[in-house]
């Protein structure tokens, strides 16, 4: 894999941003809109972090398990 290939992920969320900074600058009220949005969806979001948290660590065990129907 070349190096390239792997960084474009970088250059996508970099090049979001500045996209979303861009719209930010052209429409009056928009960053404080979205900075506001942000900050009322974050606690209700945050319950959702042990769960996935106990998701992924089901998931590990049923890969663990041999011959179980989950792991291949």
């Amino acid at each position: 894999m070349i190096d390239d290939e792997r960084n474009n992920i970088w250059w996508l969320i970099a090049g979001s941003g500045v996209f979303i900074l861009e719209i930010c600058v052209l429409v009056p009220g928009l960053l404080a809109c979205l900075l506001l949005v942000a900050a009322l969806t974050l606690p209700l979001l945050l319950p959702a972090i042990p769960f996935l948290l106990l998701a992924g660590v089901y998931r590990l065990v049923r890969k663990a398990l041999p011959g179980h129907a989950g792991s291949r």
